[in-house]
């Protein structure tokens, strides 16, 4: 089976069914999905508005692990929130629990339910002494050190002599030969887990406060979704501030070499060449890990490169640093660039949530929400010991 036709096959099997929902009173709700299966729908049960028509012999489906009560329907509780938001990797019954959450309507449920969502990740207040050691511990685990060097930034197969443009963007055009200082970089995204400690040290918005859809992927060692750049630049600075050393956001230029194992010139972020079959197998044993995984997925579920730096192709879009522009031309020579001085978009790399090649770049809005994700770097030319 050729590439082309693997990933397109792998895509379509992975999009995931629409639902309908509806509300029983003002803490119940009842869920219709259109699967067979499972019990009728119960006829004692209002169906308001909300709820899409059911075609004849649709049924209901039952959940193990869902609470019910006698008419079956799902119960709206702060025993499920909890356990769900600190659970690594939940099973897909929690998905489901969600996907009915933001299907409803009433506004009182939808307060009660922040409510409950704020003050589960507030509990405890901020991070003690021993806990943020902790999460620096762990910080430091996840660095990989990258060894500097010079390379071919942009679409490197647009040289001469080379077999042809890597995609046919204009934005990347012609390459550039740059150099890049050795640097750290996170192994993976910026998890939820990750991010809530710092909301918790700085008293800041925990991210997906209020954005239902996002919540069905928000667990400790998911990526964190629905950032906007300052909420990744600023996590980035305060790591630099609470462990001394120089985080940031990665440059663009950065971001790039990383991806490419140290500039190699390759099309996708893994092995070399990459590996279609594991990636088939990759897709497989993942299964139930996601409600789509096209969309999200545990940190360090794709294909690592040489590196061992993970997800840095098919894991959605990454900000960085940089300001950006269409043209990347006047870069060839320097050392460490940085970009524009100026701009009204910042870098995201990838994009687009599929497998875009390592050498793809767009512009984003900084003050819209973009997910997943980002990682932090160390500007340390030495390794973090």
């Amino acid at each position: 089976m050729s590439p082309p036709f693997k990933i397109a096959t792998l895509f379509a099997a992975l999009a995931f069914l629409g639902t309908g929902c509806a509300n029983a009173d003002s803490t119940r709700f009842v869920y219709e999905p259109f699967v067979p299966g499972g019990k009728p729908f119960p006829k004692d049960v209002e169906r308001p508005d909300l709820a899409l028509p059911l075609p004849p012999g649709a049924v209901r489906r039952t959940s193990d692990g869902n609470p019910k009560d006698e008419k079956n329907r799902l119960v709206l509780d702060a025993e499920f929130l909890n356990r769900a938001l600190d659970t690594p990797s939940p099973q897909p019954w929690v998905w489901e629990r969600y996907g009915q959450f933001f299907r409803m309507a009433k506004p009182e449920v939808k307060a009660q339910f922040w409510e409950q969502f704020r003050a589960h990740l507030r509990r405890g207040g901020p991070p003690d002494a021993q806990e943020l050691a902790s999460f620096i511990e762990h910080v430091k685990k996840n660095m990989v050190f990258v060894e500097g060097g010079s390379f071919w930034f942009g679409d490197w197969g647009a040289r001469e002599g080379q077999p042809g443009p890597v995609t046919g963007d204009d934005n990347n055009k012609p390459p550039q030969h740059v150099t890049v200082s050795s640097f750290s970089i996170y192994r993976t995204q910026v998890t939820y887990g990750d991010y809530d400690v710092y909301s918790r040290a700085t008293g800041g918005k925990f991210l997906a406060d209020g954005e239902s859809i996002v919540l069905e992927f928000r667990y400790p060692d998911y990526p964190v979704w629905s950032s906007r750049w300052d909420d990744a630049k600023n996590y980035c600075q305060w790591l630099a501030k609470v462990t001394g050393e120089p985080f940031d956001l990665p440059t663009e230029t950065q971001w790039e070499y990383a991806a490419r194992d140290g500039g190699k010139e390759i099309h996708f972020a893994g092995p070399h060449p990459f590996d279609w079959d594991a990636l088939e197998q990759l897709f497989k044993s993942n299964r139930g890990r996601s409600a789509g995984l096209t969309i999200s997925l545990p940190v360090g579920s794709m294909l690592s490169g040489e590196l061992g730096i993970a997800d840095m192709s098919g894991a959605g879009h990454e900000w960085v640093n940089d300001w950006y522009s269409q043209d990347i031309s006047g870069r060839s020579g320097s050392v460490d660039p940085k970009g524009p001085a100026h701009g009204t978009e910042r870098v995201a790399r990838p994009v687009s949530g599929g497998f875009e090649t390592v050498v793809t770049r767009r512009g984003r809005d900084p003050n819209k929400r973009l997910g997943p994700g980002f990682r932090c770097v160390l500007n340390s030319r030495t390794a973090w010991r």
